[in-house]
Order: structure tokens, then sequence, then C-alpha cells
């Protein structure tokens, strides 16, 4: 750039390049002050100091400063001044060159910006960084470094890197340093690998290295970057040994195992699972795909199903594998024998694959059904049997209840005959009216006769839903033969809102009975006699019967043993009831007890849910 100034600081030359550096024209500038046109406010009066100096011969002849250009951008300029005098010695113009310096400034900047950036990122590396000379010879130690080996970063630099190694690699650096230099066979640098290092205090250790090379000022440098790997050495051996433990546990099950990654190839398979699938041969082996492992087993008939099933089966044993769920299924084998297979993901998506002979347990399972059912029909037996048992007690009373009404069907029809055998004309209109009150009776005692017989059927148990009102005023029906005629006062409270359940019906009539039957026993010897069943909500989801008298009360020592079976404190009773009602009462998911009610007497309350 070069630029002329007059005495008083106007511009009176303007190059080209001082046109290109500050956007003005020759034309714009010539005749302006330089420092009103060009220089920042807050540099003004420095420039015009330096001006004046000049023209005094006192300034010197370079400085720097800035200029604004005509795009208001700030250029920094280097200058020369120098002072063009006239023969009598005075200054007729200041002539000025310069050199734009902003962007040359900006680079410098922006190095030592990068710089500074790069140190800090090598200061706070969580990797050790080590920078070489082509002589091994340590330049630079950051503070990682320093504290994975030991050493201050004083106490290495200038030493040759060896003294970082243990041997052998420490006595062969240099050579491996010096074989590169002269062949460029690459045994570490650019490439990395796993050695070990020495600490300050002679420890060992395992570092994963990486080395990279950079020429630099026509040297070759190497930078060496170094992560401490114990810890994860460590977890690896750990893991190694969990996992010898792992298979040392799996061999010793008698269940079949195959463990898989998360790609679902096979790491381990264990004894038992050799032996279950040895069909399998060669297939069966670490490393594996269990995928196809499974379509082996489907193909080599391992798994014997039918054959138009045989693909919708594979497909669906497929999608279990894949299904993030614990899945299982029994499959029928080729040889008769049935198994339990079942696959798990874990939360890393590994596969654990579990096979089990389960052909002794189908067997029990079969035996154990069997015996399920003829203890149900023994239990059906026992309950069939304390109904005739009831029926015995109550014997004497349903003669003289189906007695009365035999007599009085054969009284009826006995005078029917003598009216009709008089012949009289007067007597024939009472026939029809005889013959109704027979039917009656007949009816009444066919009654008895129809309750009686579906009561001590034995019947195959049926649950189903049933008004529990009419459930219990049928058992009372029959359970009340002849309570009127020994003079007992029988009382009914059947709540309305009671909701049906489900129950067997017979069953249910059965504990009522018995209960009924009891509270009738237990009057015998009382004057006023009575009986009152009541039925009402337990809560949301129970019903509650209850059966109550005025006897003489529950004996504390007879409470205790109240429902076990053959205790009995009738003479001929033989101890069964109770304890078949609460057999049948636990039967329906129910409950049963007995209370003594204050002024005497007892009440049963038996509660039963509504859905059985």
């Amino acid at each position: 750039m070069l630029v002329v100034l007059d005495r008083s600081g106007r511009i009176v030359y303007f190059n080209p390049i001082c046109e290109q550096v500050s956007g003005y024209t020759r034309a714009e500038a010539i005749g302006r002050k330089l420092w009103d046109l060009l220089v920042p406010p807050g540099e003004r009066d420095e420039a015009m100091a330096i001006f004046r100096a000049l023209l005094e011969e006192r300034a010197t002849n370079t400085f720097a400063g800035d200029w604004v250009a005509k795009g208001r951008e700030r250029r920094r300029i280097s200058w020369s001044m120098t002072a063009s005098r006239r023969a009598d010695g005075s200054v007729e113009y200041v002539i000025g060159t310069g050199i734009d310096m902003t962007d040359q400034l900006a680079t410098e900047a922006a190095l030592r910006s990068n710089r500074s950036l790069l140190q800090m990122i090598i200061a706070t590396s969580p990797d050790a960084v080590i920078t070489i000379d082509s002589f091994g010879t340590i330049e630079s130690f950051n503070a990682t470094a320093e504290r994975m080996f030991g050493y201050a970063a004083g106490e290495v630099i200038g030493q040759n890197v060896s003294c970082l190694m243990p041997e052998p690699y420490a006595a062969e650096h240099n050579d491996y340093l010096a074989r590169y230099l002269k062949t460029g066979e690459r045994r570490i640098i650019g490439i990395g690998r796993e050695v070990t290092a020495r600490r300050k205090d002679g420890a060992i250790f395992p570092i994963e290295l990486a080395v990279g090379e950079v020429e630099f000022d026509q040297r070759k440098r190497f930078t060496g970057f170094i992560r401490d790997i114990s810890l994860r050495r460590a977890a690896e051996l750990g893991r190694a040994e969990s996992d010898r433990r792992l298979a040392e546990a799996l061999e010793g099950l008698p269940l079949g195992v195959i463990l898989c990654d998360a790609e679902g190839c096979v790491t381990h398979i264990n004894h038992e699972m050799r032996r279950l699938l040895a069909p399998l041969g060669d297939a069966l082996r670490t490393g594996a795909n269990y995928e196809q492992l499974v379509r082996r087993m489907v193909e080599t008939d391992v798994v014997a199903t039918d054959a138009s099933k045989r693909e919708q089966w594979l497909r669906d044993r497929l999608a279990h594998i894949r299904s993030p769920e614990h899945t299982q299924s029994e499959i029928r084998c080729s040889d008769g024998s049935w198994a339990l297979a079942m696959e798990h993901k874990t939360s890393n998506g590994e596969l654990v694959a579990l096979r089990m002979d389960i052909t002794r347990l189908k067997v029990a399972e079969s035996a154990l059904r069997a015996s399920l059912e003829r203890q149900r029909e023994l239990q059906g037996e026992f309950h069939h049997v304390s109904r005739l048992s009831a029926m015995g007690e109550m014997a004497a009373t349903l003669a003289h209840e189906l007695n009365q009404p035999l007599t009085a069907v054969i009284n009826y029809i006995q005078a029917c005959r003598r009216l009709l055998q008089s012949g009289a004309p007067a007597s024939l209109p009472k026939v029809p009216e005889l013959i109704g009150k027979a039917v009656d009776q007949a009816h009444r005692a066919g009654e008895i006769i129809s309750h009686l017989r579906g009561f001590v059927t034995r019947g195959d148990s049926e649950r189903m839903r049933a008004d529990v009102n009419a459930v219990v005023v049928e058992a009372c029906e029959l359970a009340l033969v002849g309570a009127k005629a020994e003079g007992i006062d029988v009382s009914m409270d059947l709540a309305d809102d009671v909701p049906h359940a489900m129950m067997d019906r017979v069953q249910i009539q059965q504990v009522i009975v018995n209960l009924v039957r009891n509270s009738i026993d237990a009057l015998q010897d009382c004057e006023r006699r009575s009986i009152a069943i009541r039925t009402r909500r337990a809560g949301p989801a129970d019903v509650s019967i209850e059966v109550s008298d005025n006897g003489p009360g529950l004996d504390p020592k007879v409470a205790e043993n109240l429902f076990r079976p053959f205790n009995t404190s009738k003479k001929n009773g033989m101890g069964i009831g109770l304890s078949v009602c609460r057999s049948i009462v636990e039967e329906h998911g129910g409950t049963i007890g007995a209370a003594a009610v204050a002024g005497g007497g007892v009440v049963f309350t038996v509660e039963l849910p509504v859905e059985g």
C-alpha cells in the first residue's frame, strides 16, 4: 500500500492497493484527511499525534494501526512512514507504505487457538497421549499419562520411551523403530494392538496401544494413544471364570440346556441336552444357529407331529423363539416319550432353551387324575351314605307322615264304595268330594316320596346357578316332616335380596337337612320348642344360611370336635353328618360354624360364595 499526505494530513496520493484494502476509490480519498476517512474514532488522536511527530522529526517511522474500510470492516495495517522535505529542510509530504496484516493475524490467532484447543484436548484426554521423535525420545507426556504411569512429565521428557516398557519390549523397541523407518513395515504404527506397559513402581499392566505418525518441520514424530485395560481384562477373566462355573453347574443338571447369544448363535449345550437330542448328531454343536437347529429337530422327526400340522408347528415354534416372552410347549417325541420345551429371552437378548423328559411325569399325572376321580367317587358315596344315615334316623317320622295320607286315602275310597253300594241317590253327590280328598292325600304322600327319592339318590355331582331361597325351602320341606306333630314352632325368614349362587343343589340341601334334623333332635327334652331358618346377604360376594334353635345349647367340650367325623352325642348316631356338612361347604369354597345363642340354643351358619 502507498499513500502520500500533505502537511495538513490530506491525502494527495492513494494507490490501487489502498483502494482495494479500504474500499474507497482514489477520487473518494484524494483531499480527505486520512484520520477522518479511515482511522477509527478511538484511534484518531493517536494517529494525529504520530503525524505531528513526523513533521517535527520526533516519531518512529514504523507502527501498526487500524483502518475502517468503507464496508465498516476493520483492517490491521503495519506502516512505515517517511517525510519528504524541501531544500530548506521543511516537510513537504509524508509518505506511508503499509502492509495489510489482517488475514495473517487472523490466521495466527486461529493457529494459537487451535494449538490451545489441541493442548487442552490432549491434557484432558481419558487416554494417555505420549509424543516421541524418530529416535524414541519422549517430547510430550499428558496428565493422564502421568496418572497412569506414575511419572511426572518432567521426569520422562527427554528420556527414551522404552523406560515405560517391560522386557523384552524395552530392549527391542529402538530396533523396531529403526526397522520401520528403513522398511516402512507396520507392526503397531497405524494398526494398534494390546501389549503390556510398566509403571514407575515396576508394576506391569495391560494396555491398548494405537500409534499415529506425523511429519513436521521435516522431522517424523509418533504419537501414542494408550488406554489402561486392567479393569477390562479383570472383567473378562471374571466372566470367563463365571462361564466356567456356569458350565460346570449346567453339566450336572437333569435338565437339558442350550444357551444362545443375542444373535441366536449356540454358545453352550449341556450333557443332558445332548442325550435328549442325540438323533441330531453333528447338527447339535456350539456355534450352530438355534433356529436352524429347531428346523432340524422337525426335519429329522425328533418331534413326531402330524405331517399336516408339522409346518404350522414349526412356524409357531420359530415365532416363540423370536418373541421376548417366556414360552413353553409339550412335545411328543418319535420314540413315544414326552418332553417339555421352553425358551426364555434375557434382558440383553440372549436365549436360554430348556428341554426336560416328562414321560414319567405324564404317567404320574395320568395316575393322579385317576386317583382324584376315584376320590371324587368315594366322596360322593360317602355323602350318599350320610344322606341314607339321615334318612335312617328319620325313618320312624317318615313312616308316620306317609301313613297319615295313605290311611286317609284308604278311608276316603272305602267311604265312596259304601256310598255307591248303598245306591241311595242322595249319597251320590258326596262321591266326587271324597275322591278329591283322596287325590289330595295321595299327592301329599307322593311329594314326600319324591323329595325323599331325590335326596337319597346318589347321582353325579353337578354345580349350577340356583336360587338359594328355593333350595332352602325344598330342604326344609323334607327335614321338617313331622315337626308340627311334635309341637315344634318353625319360622322362616328368607331375604328378598339373596342372589343366586353356583352350587350342587342336592349337596347343599343335604347340609340344610342335617342342620335342621340336628335342631329337632336337640329339642326332644325341651318344653318350648322353636327352630328358625334365615337367609341373607353376607357381603358383596357371599350368601349366608342360618339354622338356630332354643335347645340346651352347645357344650364347649363338644364344640371342639363338633365337625370331626364319628363324633356324636346321639345314642344311635354315626357321627358323620356334620363332618360331611363341613366337607360339602368347603368344597363349595364356603365356611360353616356353630355358636351358642344367649339364653340357650345353638345357631349354625353356612356362608357360600355367589360364584362357586
